[in-house]
């Protein structure tokens, strides 16, 4: 019963309709398989039996599989007259590449019954015309079951272009084509651009206006590599050497190899961009035997995205990347799921991997963030290796731990912003618990110089006493141990006391970890570092929203503290600081 349904399906039946005809007595009305069994009897794919049973439970023989396909693809008289059932049917299911190799007799295994209902939808269908002596007279004109009852076309050939991105410079495609065999077919827009290069058998619709539409592509069993630009050990136009499993292999590649960079075809200057690669992937293709003659190369750039609107992606410290700049921009999460531009997710990494004609650019954004405590730094002439706390080793290119070495302190606490492939694009110094505000009052250190402690006014409202851990990081810089040197250089300072103001501070087991105050240092970026902006509160032109003319500085609600002036802020009773979470105009 469930071959019967897999074959009326080959014939495009809603198998599980209902139906008033009934061949069988053993099928009845109400079984799962009645409307596919009675459509196949109908047009005698199936043979009524004198008992009329069906026994729709038995396990089908490869004999009585191959009858139903055979007939069902038209060959049946031609199998009657070839020796009849079984040897005739089995033989045109052979000759008509429907049997799997070696399968001839026995009971029919799931497995090849799935390889004889794929190759059967593939096979020729006949229309038979006439019987004349033992000669079968029929019409074959290129028709199969899926043109027949899917109108769904196949055919072999390269990929020579798909979406936006060829082979080579005077072929071309626009999004949602792809061109094979000197035909544009139309189709998905995200869909197939992996198969530049292959030999594939491609599938494809016809509508009622003739547009032909490639649905499903299956490539080659061709041997592909694919190599992270991270294992290269060297490579040149005739020579990949990468590292694999502690080993380092090679591959050769054809005198008329085909070079193609971010989707369009690298034609000049060609080893000057392979010693140049950053990362990502190198996948070595050949379109006709062994020798690989397709290189597809797609080489990421990294930027940490600070905010993202309807016609860019802006970088900390400048403009990234311009939607309108490229004809064709595709947008994807690390999980390889399509996304728009509104739902990259910021601060984040995005990964571009862009085409030098800006005909296309590929990005892939990561959310991906890790926190934890450095414990061991090393680096290798590509990378920076940290190991944290927890064991996990992250690495970040030697280009940026380079410019970055004061980031990087053993022992401090980090927010690491990582690409979809696990590398650290930038670091934000002040990690660990999240972030507060509060309006620091004092600060002293202990009569044996060994603690700090902090009278602040929390975003609460209320009055707390802070002791700083033995290991403080104030505007991106590590103290250890010593606690007059971090009053020394909070804003301020004369260098035994401090001067009220606001901070940002993080706490560990309820111990201040990290101060962030208005000063910018070296070690830090101003995104992510507090800052400081005076206003008179009568200077209406700033803080009345909406007005056309006038800066908007805060993002209402905003967090309001009051307090005294410096002079007063030691002696003023508690009432006198307070903090209020109404809008900027209310207050």
């Amino acid at each position: 019963a469930d071959f019967a349904v897999y074959t009326a399906a080959l014939a495009n039946q809603n198998v599980f309709e209902q139906n008033d005809i009934r061949y069988y007595k053993d099928v009845p009305m109400d079984h799962y398989a009645a409307k596919a069994v009675n459509y196949l009897a109908s047009i005698n794919v199936l043979t009524e039996n004198p008992e009329k049973r069906f026994r729709p439970d038995d396990i089908i023989t490869v004999s009585e599989a191959a009858k139903m396909l055979v007939s069902l693809t038209g060959y049946d008289e031609y199998a009657k007259n070839n020796g009849g059932y079984p040897t005739g049917y089995i033989n045109t299911a052979q000759a008509n590449g429907i049997l799997p190799k070696g399968v001839n007799s026995g009971e029919l295994t799931t497995k090849d019954g799935v390889v004889m209902l794929y190759n059967a939808l593939k096979s020729g269908y006949a229309e038979v015309t006439g019987v004349k002596g033992d000669f079968v007279v029929r019409e074959e004109d290129g028709e199969t079951l899926l043109s027949k009852y899917h109108d769904i076309y196949y055919d072999e050939g390269v990929v020579i272009s798909v979406n936006g991105r060829s082979l080579y410079e005077d072929v071309s495609t626009d999004a949602g084509e792809i061109y094979i065999n000197d035909t544009v077919y139309e189709c998905d827009k995200l869909k197939f651009s992996d198969m530049l290069g292959s030999k594939v058998t491609y599938y494809y619709k016809k509508d009622s206006s003739g547009a032909e539409e490639v649905i499903f592509i299956e490539e080659e069993k061709n041997e592909n590599i694919t190599i992270s630009i991270d294992s290269l050990y060297k490579f040149t136009k005739n020579r990949v050497e990468y590292h694999k499993n502690a080993r380092l292999l090679h591959e050769s590649l054809a005198d008329n190899a085909v070079y193609v960079y971010n989707g369009q075809p690298l034609l000049e200057d060609i080893q000057a961009v392979l010693d140049k690669l950053s990362f990502g992937e190198i996948t070595l293709k050949s379109r006709e035997g062994r020798v690989f003659d397709v290189v597809i190369i797609t080489d990421y750039e990294n930027i940490y995205s600070k905010s993202v609107t309807e016609e860019q992606i802006h970088n900390y410290g400048g403009r990234a990347l311009v939607v309108d700049d490229y004809d064709i921009l595709e947008i994807y999460n690390a999980d390889g799921e399509a996304i728009k531009l509104s739902e990259i997710k910021t601060p984040g990494v995005v990964s571009i991997a862009k085409s030098k004609n800006n005909k296309i650019a590929k990005i892939i954004a990561s959310d991906k963030t890790v926190k934890g405590t450095i414990t061991a730094l090393k680096t290798n002439d590509k990378y920076a290796f940290v190991t944290l706390s927890d064991g996990k080793e992250l690495k970040a290119p030697l280009s940026y731990y380079e410019a970055n070495k004061i980031k990087f302190n053993v022992s401090s606490t980090y927010k690491f912003y990582l690409d979809f492939s696990g590398n650290i694009v930038f670091s934000d110094v002040n990690a660990g618990e999240e972030a507060t505000v509060g309006y620091l009052i004092k600060a002293t250190v202990s009569e044996d110089d060994e603690v700090l402690r902090l009278k602040l006014m929390d975003n609460s409202g209320k009055m707390v006493s802070l002791d700083c851990s033995n290991r403080v990081v104030l505007d991106g810089v590590t103290y250890k141990y010593n606690p007059s040197e971090i009053i020394k250089n909070i804003p301020g300072s004369n260098g035994t006391s401090v001067v009220p103001q606001l901070i940002a501070y993080r706490l560990s087991d309820g111990k201040v970890t990290d101060i962030d105050t208005v000063e910018l240092t070296a070690g830090e970026s101003i995104e992510n570092s507090l800052q400081k902006k005076t206003i008179s509160l009568w200077d209406e032109g700033y803080i009345t929203k909406g007005r056309a003319g006038h800066n908007v500085l805060l993002t209402e609600p905003v967090k309001i503290f009051k307090v005294p002036s410096d002079s007063e802020v030691l002696t003023a009773p508690d009432y006198d600081f307070s903090v209020s979470d109404k809008t900027f105009t209310d207050s």
